[in-house]
């Protein structure tokens, strides 16, 4: 799973899955004032598309630890009011539960991000249309973790000129996967000069989470491009996160 850098004790908006023995259960959200929300949530149907409850991606691990992999949202406070709306909508397009993913700081806050999602696609892209401002932001981002790598590129496509710090995470995470289509994008996306200072700031801030980017992207291009790609100087993640690690911090705005 993916490394993070988070810590505990951070105020923000955290949300968990917790299906009944019937059909149906509810999405539970506890904002950092305590205050207890409840969402829909369906469990999904007999041979829905996607990992069914409680498995993990390639791991024989048992049901126990499986359990503990499942994904729980924590966003920075002034994005809580649109990732409620948000995961209105979305928990009830859910084939399976999030897996957990990584953990980073954003201006000091706290965001914890999911390794895959398994929203219903025809409704992931509905919510993506229907919607503007931060909550459209954050469902590009959600849907840049989906388990269908197309959706993964059509999401990061559209997360042009990156003006909130908390998209940025999203983004670097791409970059440090395997599918160089998507990585490309990605890249296109954090080497924009519109894009420099929450890049800078966010590389500032989480130097673990940045090293460990670093590593996958040695890792991917050595066992999938290196016959495509000679030199890992031309590795297309490379070159990304060797321009947003020298972006100065005096662009951070």
């Amino acid at each position: 799973m993916a490394e993070g850098c988070g810590s505990e004790g951070v105020k923000s908006a955290r949300w968990h899955a917790t299906p009944s023995k019937g059909t149906g259960g509810a999405c539970k959200f506890a904002d950092g004032a305590g205050v207890h929300h409840q969402l829909p949530y369906h469990r999904p149907l007999r041979g829905a598309i996607g990992p069914q409850p409680g498995a993990i991606v390639g791991d024989r691990r048992g049901s126990n630890q499986s359990a503990l992999m499942t994904y729980h949202p924590i966003f920075p406070a002034a994005l809580q009011p649109a990732a409620l709306d948000l995961l209105r909508t979305l928990c009830v397009a859910e084939l399976s539960p999030a897996m957990q993913g990584f953990t980073v700081l954003v201006r000091g806050e706290e965001l914890s991000a999911p390794y895959r999602v398994y929203y219903e696609p025809g409704k992931l892209r509905s919510a993506i249309a229907g919607s503007a401002g931060d909550t459209r932001m954050l469902a590009l981002c959600l849907g840049s973790r989906h388990w269908d790598g197309h959706i993964r590129e059509e999401c990061v496509r559209e997360l042009v000129a990156v003006d909130r710090p908390w998209v940025v995470p999203f983004v670097v995470q791409l970059i440090g996967e395997y599918v160089v289509e998507i990585v490309e994008a990605a890249a296109a996306t954090a080497i924009s000069d519109a894009s420099s200072a929450q890049f800078a700031e966010f590389v500032r801030e989480n130097p673990a989470f940045m090293a460990t980017t670093r590593r996958r992207v040695t890792s991917y291009w050595a066992c999938y491009y290196r016959s495509r790609f000679p030199t890992l100087q031309g590795y297309p993640a490379f070159v990304a996160l060797e321009a947003i690690e020298r972006f100065p911090l005096t662009a951070v705005a």
